[in-house]
């Protein structure tokens, strides 16, 4: 006859009670580890937007520098056939500035398609994007063909100044500035132009180009 062997509690599993504690425990940890690695990811996400962001910025600022540095003294006849000044720093249109500019590469062989290297570009803003514009031609025609790239997004204002190209250094909210009674006035470009924007990400930023041949 088997004789009855006394429990040993060492050989007993986990308790209903240390079952919940245990989960509770593991939930807990589980919380404080998924809000860790969300912050993180987050602060990832944020910072890839950001330098996005600062990447388009510079480009944007790039093509800028290179439009504006590159400005020359040729006027234009509009769609209308009126005479427009080298560069126009006013709203016309919606845009805030307007300028013929050189160096405009033609990837095409000049003999077997011939243009002009020079090209008249406009920027703008619409709907919180700075908008870079071209026409195909100088001189337009009744179309009026524009063509308008998005160069950067969230950008809250856009301004331009006009520095004087006399010696007082002054700097004017419109190009050119005409004189009354002035019957032949100077239209060609300023000396130079400040650029004043204001972002969501990097807030008011400056910058000024120089306009080389203008004394």
């Amino acid at each position: 006859m088997s004789r009855l062997r006394p429990i040993n509690s060492s050989t007993l599993g986990f308790t209903l009670l240390e079952l919940v504690i245990a989960m509770a425990i593991f939930a807990i940890m589980s919380t404080i580890a998924y809000s860790g690695l969300n912050n993180v990811l987050t602060a990832k996400a944020r910072t890839d937007e950001q330098a996005q962001q600062l990447v388009r910025l510079q480009l944007a600022f790039t093509h800028m520098g290179r439009d504006i540095s590159q400005a020359v003294n040729r006027g234009i006849r509009d769609e209308y056939g009126e005479v427009q000044a080298p560069l126009i720093g006013r709203d016309l249109d919606g845009f805030l500035i307007e300028l013929t500019r050189s160096g405009w590469r033609n990837p095409i062989p000049q003999e077997q398609r011939p243009r002009s290297s020079l090209q008249r570009i406009a920027y703008k803003i619409e709907d919180e994007k700075l908008i870079r514009a071209t026409w195909p031609m100088l001189d337009r025609d009744q179309d009026g063909l524009i063509i308008e790239n998005e160069m950067l997004d969230h950008v809250t204002k856009l301004e331009f100044n006009f520095l004087d190209k006399t010696n007082n250094d002054k700097w004017h909210t419109s190009w050119p500035q005409l004189e009354p009674g002035n019957q032949d006035p100077d239209v060609s470009p300023p000396r130079a132009v400040k650029v004043i924007m204001e972002t969501k990400y990097f807030g008011k930023l400056e910058r000024v180009f120089a306009i080389p041949g203008q004394a």
